[in-house]
């Protein structure tokens, strides 16, 4: 670099004194791009105010392809009055990359020859960084499957929103930033619920509630709204939108099943009322004759019909209950679980069986229910096993467990075993085990069928609550 004259040698200090007067960073460069002299702020924002880099090229602080993009750009000042905006990265290994935006103009000498530059510059990593940044958040927003606003909650206007929700509402983007979330939402159309919105939820993390929005068209739609305050450099409200349209229409299909099977169960009732009772009555008569004839004669075949009007009973009882236990269950109580056991074995007709209790706890239930389902299990072990069966009855993390030792269940019998009617015994109803299941499901507990390691039949009964 050519070695200049003691006048400009004077200008450059006054030159340098006024830079350094200036808020922003500054240099000024020769024909070649070389810096004659950089003010302190300069210094400061390209991390050089420990080198000596007067009188080096600008190029030697930055990276490669800026490097690149100012050798490009720098000779068009010989003709053009000014290169704006001119964007480059600092290089530097002991910090993240500056990135300043240069504003250069050309300085010319009394024969209008370009001798060099003044340059300008700030700054733009924060900028860029949050452009980045921004533009990840709306790739976010526009990847989710919800629909979002961002409304800035000092003056609730909308300033972001997603693909989702303009497609929703058929508007643009640049539609609904000139719009208030008011103008869409029906249910909070009154711009003066907003303020005292903003303050509840600026005590929580978030706020759902279920509302309608309107379309440009005129036409509206059921959503679930959540609402979040996020601060960053102002606090902005985050409405996320999901259209809720065939929730509620699932719901509503589902509250017609419940209610039609409700009236199901209800005329299952009536039903099962009415021939318990017309069958009751002549049963009775037949029961009576029968006790007649027996005083008349002595005959094998009355037993046969003793047996038959015995079944006929059972099949009674069980319709009866079968009708009852499909119910759910509202009301519960705590059970001392091991007296309840004692009690239905008493009832059940058990024969030469033996029981064997490992229960020390107590059990969440409906007494007069589970009792049925205890002594069907029981009836179950007893009638299909040996009239010698032992039964156990214990408890495990989250249930209890009927288990005999009896021939077992075979098992092209098992996917059948809770159906209505389905019984392997002559004697049997076919009901026992459905209404064990009925009884359980009402529970709101699931019932299976294992083996025992006797090849006996073990059940084991799951989402019990129980208490020590």
């Amino acid at each position: 670099m050519t070695k200049r004259p003691d006048a400009e040698v004077s200008s450059q200090t006054h030159l340098r004194a006024f830079a350094d007067l200036l808020p922003d960073p500054y240099c000024l460069l020769d024909e070649s791009g070389a810096i004659i002299l950089i003010n302190q702020v300069g210094k400061k924002v390209l991390g050089v105010e420990n080198v000596d880099i007067e009188g080096k090229s600008l190029t030697n602080i930055l990276e490669s392809d800026a490097a690149v993009r100012f050798q490009t750009r720098y000779p068009e000042l010989i003709t053009e009055d000014r290169v704006s905006n001119l964007v480059l990265t600092v290089a530097d290994t002991d910090r993240d990359p500056v990135i300043i935006s240069c504003n250069i103009s050309p300085e010319h000498d009394e024969r209008d020859q370009f001798t060099g530059a003044h340059c300008l510059f700030r700054d733009v990593t924060g900028e860029r960084k949050q452009k980045r940044d921004l533009e990840r958040f709306r790739t976010l927003l526009n990847q989710s499957y919800d629909g979002i606003f961002i409304i800035d909650a000092n003056d609730f206007n909308i300033v972001d929103a997603n693909d989702t929700i303009c497609e929703w509402l058929g508007y643009s983007r640049e539609e609904i930033l000139s719009m208030h979330p008011w103008d869409i939402e029906t249910t909070m159309s009154d711009p003066a619920v907003w303020p005292g919105g903003l303050e509840r939820l600026s005590h929580v993390e978030n706020m759902i509630f279920e509302g309608e929005n309107r379309r440009k068209d005129g036409s509206t739609f059921p959503v679930e709204v959540r609402l979040s305050l996020v601060s960053l450099e102002r606090d902005y409200v985050v409405s996320q939108v999901r259209d809720i349209t065939e929730r509620l229409k699932r719901e509503r299909e589902l509250e017609a099943a419940i209610q039609q099977l409700r009236e199901s169960n209800e005329k299952l009732n009536e039903f099962a009322g009415m021939v318990s009772h017309d069958l009751r009555n002549p049963l009775t008569v037949a029961e009576g004759r029968l006790q007649l004839a027996r005083q008349k004669c002595d005959s094998e075949h009355l037993d046969g019909v003793f047996r038959a009007h015995d079944r006929i009973g059972n099949l009674i009882s069980d319709l009866l209950t079968l009708a009852r236990d499909g119910k759910t269950i509202e009301t519960t109580e705590w059970i001392g679980f091991k007296p309840l056991i004692e009690s239905c074995w008493d009832v059940a007709e058990t024969a030469n069986a033996t029981l064997i209790t490992e229960i020390d706890c107590r059990i969440r239930a409906d007494q007069s229910r589970l009792q049925q389902l205890l002594e069907n299990l029981i009836r179950n072990a007893v009638d299909h096993g040996r009239s010698d069966v032992t039964v156990s009855i214990g408890e495990f993390e989250d249930g209890f467990y009927v288990a005999d030792d009896g021939p077992g269940i075979p098992e092209t019998d098992r996917d059948q075993i809770f159906e209505n009617g389905y019984t392997t015994s002559q004697d049997g109803t076919g009901f026992g085990l459905a209404i064990v299941q009925g009884i359980a499901h009402a529970h709101g507990w699931k019932i299976t069928l294992d083996e025992t390691r006797d090849n006996g039949a073990r059940f084991e009964i799951t989402g019990v609550e129980l208490g020590h």
